[in-house]
């Protein structure tokens, strides 16, 4: 039986607290099955996006609930201590929709199966590699086995003795539930890193997007702010430095933030030397205008928030819509810990240029703001100094 903790009077509609909908499920029931079947990564149960989406929409079927239910991916599950509250139509329908999409959603509850490249050595794996087919050549990522890929980073540093993209990458797999490739190994060569990581089945959200309908692509932005929030959970301690994760300590800093003139800057050995970095190009920007010191536009640069995780390569060619249902992130080579808004500056960023971003849709530019925060603000500032970036 639907319960709720209180019922409204607004168009027939309801609030349906949603972890008491399928009978017998508890927060509690979902964490130990978690626990036996071996998936420790489960830090929610279902998304609250989908009430202010109705707030929008209004009205909806139990058929497109549970369509909308398997588009935001329901084994992205989010904080299982929070109350889930939906605003939902037809309570019976309902029932039988949530049963259907709990079911989905066990299902993938299963521990993590081995590779079919596990039990090779390092230099089968390079002997594999020789003859495998490339998957994009602007990534250098090759399918190495049926569900196994290699990619190259092409932007490692000579005396690395890490991988920083497969650091980030791990440390999402094991500290979130954003589907992204599990990596298998990581093997060093002379130059290069070879990341062995699953093979994702499935289309580009570029390819598809201009097939979908305006509530997909909203359903989508719902899925990816959830991502989004998830990576700003993982907060850089106050001694770790901004960029790439290595045990190597500060690492060169690549970003669209630095502007196009020279996208990598660095390394910073702190995030205190990171500020005054952009402080004084903000100084160099704004005097090159000839603006008096009192200006209201020299602002300093906004460090007021802990450095978080940060893909900051969300767009649509690097999302990949998987055969299993789920939007799967990939392309972590540009991440590292930096202030929040450095997301929303780098994404938005990207949007301008279809190229890049894999759609020239007006509709992907202006959900922006809802996936990454609209941090308007940050971005203005970085407009008005930009002359102090084009110095070298």
């Amino acid at each position: 039986m639907l319960t709720g903790d209180r019922d409204y009077q607004d168009g027939g509609l309801i609030w349906v607290e949603i972890a008491h909908v399928v009978p017998g499920v508890t927060n509690k029931n979902i964490i130990e099955e978690g626990k036996k079947v071996g998936y420790f990564s489960i830090s929610s149960f279902l998304s609250t996006q989908l009430m202010n989406l109705y707030k929008q929409f209004h009205a909806v079927s139990a058929g497109t609930i549970l369509s909308t239910f398997t588009d935001i991916n329901l084994n992205i599950l989010e904080d299982l201590t929070d109350k889930r509250i939906y605003r939902l139509e037809n309570t019976t329908s309902l029932e039988q929709a949530c049963n259907r999409a709990f079911d989905e959603l066990v299902s993938w509850l299963k521990p993590m199966e081995s590779s079919d490249v596990d039990g090779l050595s390092d230099d089968a794996i390079l002997a594999l590699l020789e003859k495998a087919s490339i998957v994009h050549p602007d990534y250098s990522v090759f399918k190495l086995t049926p569900t196994t890929a290699v990619k190259i980073p092409l932007d490692t540093q000579e005396d690395a003795i890490d991988c920083v993209e497969a650091n980030a990458l791990r440390l999402v797999s094991s500290k979130t539930t954003i589907p992204v490739p599990r990596i298998h190994r990581v093997v060093k060569e002379e130059y290069d890193f070879l990341i062995v990581m699953d093979y994702i089945k499935g289309q580009t959200l570029a390819e598809v997007w201009p097939t979908f309908s305006v509530w997909r692509k909203i359903s989508v932005a719902f899925t990816l702010r959830r991502y989004v929030r998830q990576l700003r959970r993982l907060k850089a301690s106050p001694t770790t430095p901004p960029g790439p994760l290595s045990v190597q300590g500060p690492q060169e800093c690549e970003s669209p933030v630095f502007g196009q003139v020279q996208s990598c800057r660095g390394p910073f050995a702190s995030y205190s030397e990171f500020s005054t970095w952009f402080n004084k190009r903000c100084k160099m920007g704004l005097d090159a205008r000839r603006l008096p010191e009192d200006h209201p536009l020299r602002k300093k640069f906004d460090d007021s928030e802990p450095m978080v995780l940060t893909h900051q390569d969300i767009n649509l060619r690097n999302i990949i819509l998987g055969d299993d249902g789920r939007l799967w992130l990939i392309d972590w080579g540009w991440s590292g810990y930096y202030p929040p808004w450095f997301e929303f500056v780098a994404t938005l960023t990207q949007a301008e240029n279809p190229i890049i971003s894999g759609t020239d849709d007006e509709l992907w530019k202006s959900l922006i703001p809802f996936i990454c925060g609209p941090y308007f603000a940050q971005i203005k500032w970085l407009e008005d100094m930009s002359r102090g970036l084009y110095y070298k």
